[in-house]
C-alpha cells in the first residue's frame, strides 16, 4: 500500500507543468510534457486513491493518460483544457478500473479529427464522467465499452466527433460485474458530429434527459442486439437522418421524448421484439429531405413484434412539407398494438398497417392541413453554418 496520503495539484508555469502535494506544497515532478506529469501523479495515487486537481490552463498530452482505481481527475471547469496530440490514440483511458471519476474539463483533439477518442471507459465498474466537454475526435467523444458496469455519464457535452458524440459498445455479459449490469447516461447534450448517441451491443442502459442537436447522422442509433435500452425525457432537433433508429434490438422503451425536425424518419424500428413507444411527440419528419421525398413518422419493419405504439402525437407544422405517412407497419411484422395516437398533416395515410394480428384502434387523425398552418411557404430549412462557427470560437 502506498504511503502517499495527500491529493495533488497540477499547474502550468511557463512552458513547464508542475505537480505539488496539496497539503505540503512539495514539488513532486515537473516536465515540459503534460502526459508525463499527469501519469506520474495518477501512479502515486494508484493504491490509495485520491484527487489530481488540474488548475486552469492548456495541457498538451502526447500519450494517452491511464487513470487508476479510485482516482478523481478533476479540472477547474472550462478553464482546464486538455489537448490530445495525434500521437495518442485516445485522451484519457480507464481500463479494468474501479471508482474512477473524470470531471470538470475540456478534452479536445489538438488537430481536428486526428485522434480516435476523448475518453474511454473499458471493462471498468462504478466509474463516473461528469461536467466534461469532449470535441473533435474521429471515433467518439466519450466511449463506455467492454462490459463496463454501474458507470454513469452525467451533465457532459460532446461535440463534433465523427462516428458518435457518445458511444456505448459491447456492454453484454461475462464481465467483471456479472451479466447485464446497468449503466446510465443522464443530462448530456451533444451537437454536430456524426450520430448523437450510439448504442452498439449494449444491454441494460438508461438514457435520460439528454438532448441531441444537429447530428449529421441519426440522433439516437440503437443496434446490434442492444436490449433493454430506455430513452426517456430526451430530445432531438434537426437531425440529418432519423431522430431514432433501432435495429435488431429488443426490450426497447422510448417514452416521453420530443423528436423534432429531422430529414429522415422520426422513429424507425427494425427487427425489434417487445417494446414500448409511448407518449412521444414526433414532429416535422422529412424536412427538406435531400431527394425531395416525403417521409414517415413512426415505422415498424423487418419482423418487429410485440411492440406497443400508444399515446404518441405525430405531426408536421404547416410551414413544412407534410409527412408521407403517420405510422407504417410492413407485412413482416405481427402482434403489435397501435392505439390512441394523434396524427396530423400527412400526404398519403395516417396509418399504413400491413402486419399480422396487430391491434389498431382509437387513433385520431387529420390529413393535409396542419393545425398550425403559420401561413408561410416556402418552409424554412436549417443549416449548420452557425454551429460550425460556434465550434471554433
Amino acid at each position: 500500500m502506498s504511503e502517499f496520503t495527500q491529493n495533488i495539484d497540477v499547474f502550468k508555469s511557463g512552458s513547464t507543468y508542475v505537480a505539488r502535494g496539496h497539503i505540503d506544497s512539495n514539488e513532486l515532478i515537473s516536465n515540459a510534457d503534460a502526459s508525463i506529469v499527469l501519469q506520474e501523479c495518477i501512479s502515486k495515487l494508484e493504491d490509495c486513491g485520491g484527487q489530481v486537481s488540474l488548475q486552469p490552463g492548456h495541457y498538451s498530452i502526447n500519450d494517452s493518460i491511464e487513470i487508476q482505481n479510485n482516482v478523481w481527475l478533476k479540472g477547474s471547469g472550462r478553464g482546464t483544457q486538455i489537448e490530445v496530440a495525434s500521437s495518442a490514440k485516445s485522451g484519457i483511458v480507464c481500463t479494468n478500473g474501479k471508482g474512477v471519476v473524470i470531471s470538470d474539463m475540456i478534452i479536445s483533439s489538438a488537430k481536428r479529427h486526428a485522434t480516435s477518442n476523448g475518453i474511454v471507459i473499458s471493462n471498468s465498474g462504478d466509474c463516473q464522467v461528469r461536467n466534461v466537454l469532449t470535441q473533435g475526435f474521429i471515433d467518439s467523444g466519450i466511449t463506455i465499452r467492454d462490459n463496463s458496469f454501474l458507470c454513469q455519464l452525467d451533465n457532459c457535452k460532446s461535440a463534433d466527433n465523427l462516428r458518435a458524440n457518445i458511444l456505448t459498445s459491447n456492454l453484454l455479459d461475462n464481465g467483471r460485474g456479472g451479466d447485464f449490469v446497468p449503466n446510465l447516461i443522464t443530462n448530456c447534450i451533444t451537437y454536430a458530429g456524426g450520430t448523437g448517441i450510439e448504442v452498439d451491443k449494449s444491454i441494460v442502459l438508461n438514457i435520460v434527459g439528454c438532448a441531441v442537436f444537429q447530428p449529421t447522422s441519426h440522433g439516437f442509433h440503437i443496434h446490434s442486439t442492444s436490449n433493454s435500452v430506455l430513452i426517456s425525457g430526451s430530445r432531438t432537433f434537426q437531425c440529418e437522418r432519423n431522430a431514432v433508429l433501432v435495429d435488431t434490438s429488443h426490450e426497447i422503451n422510448l417514452s416521453s421524448n420530443i423528436f423534432c425536425w429531422h430529414r429522415g424518419r422520426g422513429i424507425e424500428l427494425k427487427n425489434v421484439s417487445w417494446g414500448a413507444v409511448n407518449a412521444n411527440e414526433v414532429i416535422d419528419q422529412g424536412v427538406r429531405s435531400r431527394d425531395g421525398s416525403f417521409t414517415d413518422g413512426i415505422v415498424l419493419g423487418q419482423n418487429t413484434q410485440g411492440v406497443q405504439v400508444v399515446g404518441n402525437t405525430i405531426f408536421n407544422w404547416g410551414d413544412q412539407v407534410p409527412m408521407r405517412n403517420g405510422i407504417v407497419e410492413d407485412a413482416s411484422c405481427k402482434n403489435n398494438i397501435i392505439s390512441n395516437n394523434n396524427i396530423n398533416c400527412f400526404d398519403q395515410n395516417a396509418l399504413d398497417i400491413a402486419g399480422t394480428n396487430t391491434l389498431v384502434n382509437e387513433n385520431v387523425t387529420a390529413d393535409t392541413d396542419a393545425y398550425q398552418g403559420l401561413g408561410r411557404r416556402p418552409y424554412p430549412d436549417y443549416d449548420m453554418t452557425n454551429i460550425e462557427s460556434f465550434l471554433h470560437i
